[in-house]
C-alpha cells in the first residue's frame, strides 16, 4: 500500500509543479516582474525557511557546520538556478506553457543527467548504462528539435513571426533556463552527502531528505529578487498601487505549489525506498510535462495552429516521455 501511496505522491507532485505559473496568466493588473517578486518570496525565502523552523529547528546549525566547498557549491548552485528561473519566468511570457515547460525541462533533464556522469563517474562513461543515458538524452534533442519546429509553424500560421517577433528570444530563454537551472540537480549530486550529515545529527527523515533546498533557495532568492526590484524600478511608470488579497494569495499559492512538489517529492521517495529516484523521478518529470501542456493546449496556445504544428508539439511531448523512461532505465542498470 505504501507503494501505491508513493506512486500517487509522486504523481500529484508532478501535477501541481506543473501547474504552479498558471494563476500568473490571470493577474492582469500587476506587471511581470511584480508577479515573480512576490512569488519568489513564497518559494524561494518564506516556505523553505518554514520548512525548516517547523518540522527540525536544529538543523540550522548543519549549514554553520558543513565543509566550507559543500557551502560553495551551494551558493553558487543557487545563483546559477536564480539566472535558470528568470530566464524561465520570462520564457512564459513569450511561448506560453507548453514550449515553455518542454524545453526547459528537457534541456535540464539532459544536462542534470549527463554532467554528473561525465564528472563523477567518468570510469563509467563507456559502460551499458552510460550508454542507454547517452541515448535517452539524443531522444530528448530530438524532442526538443520537434517542439522547437512546432513553435515555429505554429507562429507563421498565426503571422507572428515578424522582426519583432518574441518566439527566437523566448526559446533562446527556454534554454538558458534549462542549461542554469541543470544546476539544481548538479548541485543536489555533489551536496548529497549533507542528507547523512543531517540524519546524523538527529533531524527526521523528510527535513534531511531536503535539507540541501533551504540553503539553496535561499541562494537563489537575493539575485532572484534583485533583478525583478531592478525591473519595477526601471519601469516604475508602468507599475500601479493596485492591491488585491486574490492577487497576494494567487502568488502565494504558486510558491506553495513549486516549493511543496519539491516535498512531496522526497516524501514518496521515503514511501518507497531505495526504488524512490528511478520510479519518482521520471514519474514525476513526465506529470510536470503532462499538466503544463495540458495547461498550455486548454489555453488556446495552439488553437490557431495548422494540423502539421500540432501533431510535431505531440510527438515532441512524447519523445521526452521516452526519453525520460529510457533514463530511468539506465538509473535502475546502474544500482543493479
Amino acid at each position: 500500500m505504501g507503494f501505491l501511496y508513493g506512486l500517487f505522491i509522486f504523481s500529484f507532485a508532478g501535477a501541481i509543479n506543473g501547474s504552479f505559473a498558471l494563476p500568473s496568466k490571470r493577474l492582469t493588473r500587476w506587471t511581470y516582474q511584480r508577479i515573480w517578486l512576490n512569488y519568489s518570496i513564497w518559494a524561494f525565502l518564506l516556505f523553505p525557511c518554514l520548512f525548516v523552523t517547523l518540522l527540525a529547528p536544529s538543523a540550522w546549525r548543519i549549514y554553520t557546520q558543513m565543509p566550507a566547498h559543500l557551502l560553495a557549491i551551494i551558493l553558487i548552485g543557487g545563483f546559477l538556478f536564480a539566472i535558470g528561473q528568470i530566464c524561465f519566468a520570462k520564457t512564459l511570457q513569450l511561448i506560453g506553457f507548453s514550449l515553455g515547460f518542454l524545453i526547459n525541462i528537457g534541456i535540464g533533464t539532459a544536462l542534470g543527467s549527463l554532467i554528473p556522469l561525465l564528472l563523477q563517474h567518468s570510469n563509467q562513461a563507456f559502460t551499458t548504462q552510460s550508454t542507454i543515458a547517452m541515448i535517452g538524452i539524443a531522444v530528448i534533442i530530438a524532442g526538443l528539435l520537434l517542439s522547437y519546429v512546432a513553435g515555429l509553424k505554429r507562429d507563421r500560421a498565426e503571422n507572428k513571426i515578424t522582426k519583432s517577433n518574441h518566439f527566437f528570444l523566448g526559446v533562446l530563454l527556454a534554454v538558458c533556463a534549462g542549461i542554469f537551472s541543470a544546476g539544481q540537480n548538479i548541485t543536489f549530486s555533489y551536496t548529497a552527502v549533507l542528507q547523512q550529515y543531517a540524519l546524523q545529527s538527529g533531524v527526521n527523515h523528510l527535513v534531511a531528505a531536503n535539507i540541501i533546498w533551504p540553503a539553496f533557495l535561499i541562494a537563489t532568492f537575493f539575485p532572484y529578487a534583485a533583478y525583478m526590484i531592478s525591473l519595477r524600478y526601471q519601469h516604475r511608470s508602468a507599475e500601479n498601487n493596485y492591491r488585491s488579497f486574490t492577487y497576494y494569495g494567487a502568488t502565494m499559492f504558486m510558491g506553495a505549489c513549486w516549493f511543496f512538489s519539491l516535498i512531496l517529492y522526497s516524501a514518496g521517495s521515503l514511501m518507497i525506498g531505495s526504488l524512490g529516484p528511478i520510479i519518482g523521478w521520471p514519474l514525476f518529470m513526465v506529470c510536470i510535462i503532462l499538466f503544463s501542456n495540458m495547461w498550455g493546449w486548454r489555453q488556446g496556445e495552439w488553437s490557431g495552429a495548422p494540423n502539421a504544428a500540432k501533431t510535431l508539439a505531440k510527438l515532441s511531448i512524447y519523445a521526452l516521455i521516452v526519453a525520460i523512461i529510457i533514463l530511468a532505465y539506465a538509473a535502475f542498470l546502474s544500482i543493479k
